[in-house]
């Protein structure tokens, strides 16, 4: 029910398709009326399409700024003084928030933006100085069968003792652990 959809609601194409379309199906006999509902645009839209008319490009969106642009750079800095500090003395999210208040008077801004911030900014620059997870990935690699694990059990019955080794676990083609019980 094609019908039922708000105009310009079917986005499949873009606007030079749909222009393409609109042509195609008027030089095969489809009338104003019938192309309007077929492609669910406005009058407009097919005239414009039939008198030959590109579709105007798409304008840029400018990014709007953020009450939180002119304290980026206090946050960075107060993220990159956490790196030496021990993990007791980093600044947590409402810290951050706080000192931005008390100390450089941030009143239009809300705890929740400098915690958004705060959080993907810190992964950032734990990247950016080395100290990441990228920079402690130590890569193993193990061969089949080459390593394994194996326990030393005893078993007593009466006077007499055995000693003898059980396989534990052994690391196989897909590197995985198997574990035996015995």
């Amino acid at each position: 029910m094609r019908w039922l959809l708000p105009l310009g609601a079917d986005n499949s194409q873009s606007k030079v398709e749909l222009y393409a379309a609109i042509h195609r199906d008027h030089r095969m006999g489809m009338s104003l009326r019938a192309l309007q509902r077929t492609h669910n645009v406005t009058w407009r839209t097919v005239r414009r399409a039939l008198d030959g008319q590109w579709p105007e490009p798409r304008k840029n969106q400018r990014r709007k700024e953020s009450r939180l642009d002119a304290y980026k750079p206090l946050i960075d800095g107060m993220l990159l003084a956490d790196l030496d500090a021990p993990p007791k003395q980093r600044h947590t999210a409402q810290r951050t928030y706080d000192r931005l208040v008390e100390g450089h008077g941030a009143d239009g801004i809300s705890y929740s933006m400098v915690r958004v911030y705060a959080k993907d900014r810190r992964k950032e620059v734990r990247r950016q100085a080395g100290v990441g997870p990228d920079a402690m990935f130590v890569p193993q690699t193990h061969l089949p069968g080459a390593e394994a694990e194996v326990d030393f059990r005893t078993a007593s019955r009466g006077r007499s003792k055995l000693f003898f080794l059980c396989p534990g676990r052994i690391r196989t083609f897909d590197t995985r652990w198997r574990s035996w019980v015995i």
